[in-house]
């Protein structure tokens, strides 16, 4: 089987597992993972610098991180938040409250189009990964349009040093063995709602 068909059914596999984790069980456990990724930055930031994040927004029962976004806020921070544009990538935008936010293409919620546009990626150093799989290597199965890939890569091709990149997860969404193909990125941490991988 090749590797683009053992993702495509791993990629299967765990949307069911996922769809399985009910609304109180997501509710609960994406707290907890919040409460693990502010303590795992709280302990490995350089204080005297704000903090500065690229999130997601939450999609169907993908990891809830908004409570991270309040925190980042509350803290003096910089929250952005990717836009697919229509080359197929990721365009990243600051945004001050969730009242940044719209429904796009795909009902994801991003940012509004009149929200500035980071321009500099060297000021992105810290990335919230979403994803469907993972390994607690680092290995990481995304949806399969390859966006993080691309916008991961662009880092690369600047001559800038990648960002860290932490992936949030269920523990059901950790696997034994994820297929990796050469253009893949991995993360450097994982977290679920059991800790620091």
């Amino acid at each position: 089987m090749s590797i683009k068909n053992k993702k495509l059914e791993l990629r299967n596999h765990m949307l069911q597992v996922r769809a399985q984790i009910t609304l109180e069980e997501r509710t609960i456990k994406s707290e907890q993972i919040c409460n693990h990724m502010i303590q795992f930055l709280k302990g490995t930031l350089n204080k005297k610098q704000p903090i500065k994040l690229l999130m997601y927004m939450p999609f169907k029962n993908e990891v809830d991180i908004t409570p991270l976004m309040d925190w980042c806020w509350k803290s003096g921070g910089s929250v952005f938040l990717p836009k697919v544009v229509h080359n197929y990538e990721m365009e990243i935008h600051h945004i001050h409250s969730l009242q940044d936010v719209e429904a796009g293409k795909f009902g994801i919620l991003e940012p509004k189009s009149n929200t500035d546009i980071c321009h500099d990626l060297s000021q992105i150093k810290i990335v919230i990964v979403p994803g469907i799989a993972f390994h607690s290597s680092g290995g990481r199965l995304g949806f399969g349009g390859g966006y993080y890939d691309r916008f991961f890569s662009r880092y690369d091709k600047l001559g800038i040093k990648q960002p860290y990149k932490i992936a949030v997860a269920y523990d059901a969404q950790i696997v034994e063995n994820i297929p990796i193909e050469e253009h893949d990125y991995r993360m450097d941490q994982v977290i679920t709602e059991k800790g620091v991988l």
